[in-house]
């Protein structure tokens, strides 16, 4: 055989096994898919049943990650090897029960890996690291002050070393920004690993420093990277560089707060935030879609409605008074969602995926956060989106009455804004709407709580549950965010009903005080009843 037929044979086998491996590539993303949504059930089932989970959605993108880098056999056995541990929990690490949060404190930091520093399974690519370090880390220093301890790790973050000079952060970072056709059809791809603000607590803490030519660089990455034509950041297509999905909400989210301050200021003259108005409208297209069907799909969309809702809050100031009536209308839309689909009345609390049956560390923390953006629980945060209540309220009544009945409540049934109501003594100063409530209805069938009720239920929940951390979210987190509310320290009274309390309200004081509040907790209408003289 001549040497030109050796190599022609040699060239046909190499073009029948590209294309072979081809079709088994797209076969092997086919499975990751239909398999996903069975991975997240049997997390959220191990989750339930108190084993540690923080490691699971990175486990994920790093397999996404082998298989995009044609790394297509170890990408496979990572997926189905996790899988099937998930399956039978063996290998998996049960949360003991702690006497104490000292006790707590040191479990969680027997978990972090000696030979990276990172809270994640060593064997998994670099850019996993990240993410789940920073989830623990927090839960660590919520623990570690409620020790009175500083927070002390028991080895040093070594991973952060292969990309903390500019050099070894861009290369890092142009690698997440591209992604081959396959994985761009996951619900989330390892982009997400390019988010890196969060350094700014490991600073903090004194976990890690970084230098200002690292700082420089990374806020140099990011201003050169922005689409001009949605304003996102997001993953490109390797092949076309065409942006997927139109960006990356999440990623967008922490840029924008890398170079804006708090007050939605530039951080940077070099580098001001460009294409605002191309943000605000492709966030505001965010905000439209209800919640997915798919388990996989619904985890991605409850995080993107979330930090959607957190960057247009950021860039509130420069939005329009129509853009901003537009922004209330759909995120109302979205608390509607929220509670019919996500809320669990038998338990009191969220999960993250719809139409559960139990409830969740996650999913309580993740709308609890939602909630709290949109001024849900506090009266300042919801002055400073939706106006005072001089200027909300847009009908008061003084009505004179004997009892009080239902019928007396006939103005707020009627109307649309009004979807509780609650009852004080006194009219409430501006800013204690619901510390000063004494009761509260609903005129009319309604799956969205009043924020008095939900607080409440909450605070019943996350006392009662046997579970101790989630993915992203703990325990003592959810307890830290309830403490904030205007009405944490409300305490409902059970053994009477509420209609009973207010008439009671009435007959004390010669006057009870409603105010009708709609689906943001917006106060929109007032009643001053005042004790009828039975004598006239």
């Amino acid at each position: 055989m001549t040497r030109k037929k050796v190599w022609a044979i040699l060239v046909a086998v190499c073009v029948a096994a590209i294309s072979l491996f081809g079709i088994a590539a797209y076969s092997q993303i086919d499975g990751f898919k239909e398999r996903m949504s069975e991975a997240f059930e049997l997390n959220n089932q191990r989750n339930l049943e108190g084993y540690y989970t923080a490691e699971f959605e990175f486990k994920m993108l790093g397999a996404a990650y082998d298989f995009d880098r044609g790394r297509y056999i170890k990408a496979y056995r990572r997926f189905y090897s996790y899988l099937d541990q998930l399956k039978t929990a063996d290998g998996l690490v049960k949360i003991p029960d702690f006497a104490n949060n000292k006790e707590e404190l040191e479990f969680y930091l027997s978990l972090q890996d000696p030979s990276t520093g990172a809270f994640m399974d060593p064997s998994y690519p670099l850019p996993t690291y990240f993410g789940p370090t920073l989830n623990v880390i927090q839960h660590l220093e919520s623990l570690a002050e409620s020790v009175g301890q500083p927070l002390r790790l028991k080895y040093p973050l070594s991973f952060l070393e292969e990309l903390d000079s500019p050099e070894e952060l861009r290369l890092y970072l142009d690698d997440l920004s591209t992604v081959g056709t396959l994985v761009s059809n996951l619900p989330q791809t390892p982009y997400i690993f390019a988010s890196l603000d969060s350094y700014k607590d490991l600073e903090r803490l004194g976990l890690f420093t970084f230098s200002s030519e690292w700082k420089e660089e990374l806020v140099k990455w990011i201003w050169e990277t922005q689409d001009p034509e949605t304003g996102y950041w997001g993953v490109k297509l390797r092949n076309s560089g065409e942006l997927v999905r139109g960006g990356d909400v999440n990623v967008t989210r922490k840029h924008v707060k890398e170079l804006l301050d708090e007050d939605g200021l530039n951080r940077y003259e070099e580098y001001p935030l460009q294409y605002v108005d191309k943000i605000i409208d492709t966030t505001l297209e965010y905000l439209i879609a209800g919640a997915p069907d798919g388990i996989a799909e619904q985890h991605a969309w409850s995080i993107n409605q979330y930090l959607g809702q957190q960057l247009l809050f950021h860039l509130w100031e420069h939005l329009s008074t129509e853009q901003k009536a537009i922004s209330k209308e759909r995120l109302a839309g979205n608390v509607r969602v929220i509670f019919d689909r996500f809320y669990l009345p038998s338990a009191g609390a969220f999960s993250l995926y719809a139409d559960e049956d139990d409830a969740d560390l996650d999913g309580t923390g993740t709308y609890i956060g939602l909630l709290q953006a949109l001024g849900f629980f506090s009266m300042e945060r919801q002055s400073k989106l939706w106006g005072k209540p001089d200027e909300t309220i847009h009908d008061i009544r003084i009505n004179a009455i004997a009892r009080l009945t239902e019928e007396d409540l006939l103005p707020f049934v009627g109307d649309s804004d009004v979807n509780s109501i609650r009852f004080y003594a006194n009219r409430p100063s501006e800013t204690e709407h619901a510390s000063e409530a004494i009761a509260f209805v609903y005129p009319k069938e309604t799956p969205v709580l009043d924020a008095l009720d939900l607080t409440f239920n909450l605070n019943r929940w996350i006392h009662s549950t046997s579970q101790k951390m989630g993915v992203w979210t703990s325990r003592e987190t959810i307890l830290k965010r309830l403490a904030e509310n205007d009405a944490a320290g409300i305490r409902l009274n059970e053994s009477e009903t509420q209609m009973l309390i207010g008439e009671k309200i009435l007959k004390e004081y010669g006057q009870l005080i409603a105010i009708g509040f709609d689906q943001l907790q917006v106060p929109r209408r007032m009643v001053v009843y005042t004790l009828e003289d039975s004598k006239g």
